[in-house]
């Protein structure tokens, strides 16, 4: 499944998310940083991940980690494994 097209910035949400943190350090702010950099929506990133937009909202604000379900496209959507070889969700979301 490929990436949708992008998108302009458009209203004044958009706008004021543009900071996000350089070394993301759980994997829900390696998504925001992937998804800001690409210039797409919460909803787009449920869409190629495989989940619902409130679930990505979640994740990036770190109330949620990822289920092992939605791995798979995770990983296709950053391109890279974020998590570091022989930790676990919990164990990366404990150690921040």
């Amino acid at each position: 499944m490929g990436l949708p097209p992008r998108r302009g910035e458009h209203g004044p949400y958009f706008a004021q998310v543009k900071g996000y943190s350089a070394n993301p350090k759980t994997i829900g702010e390696a998504i925001r940083k992937r998804r800001l950099d690409l210039d797409l929506r919460q909803i787009d990133v449920a869409k190629i991940i495989g989940c619902h937009e409130l679930t990505v909202v979640n994740w990036e604000k770190g109330r949620w980690t990822p289920n092992i379900k939605h791995m798979p496209g995770i990983l296709q959507f950053l391109g890279y494994n974020p998590l570091a070889a022989g930790t676990t969700a919990a164990e990366q979301r404990d150690a921040y």
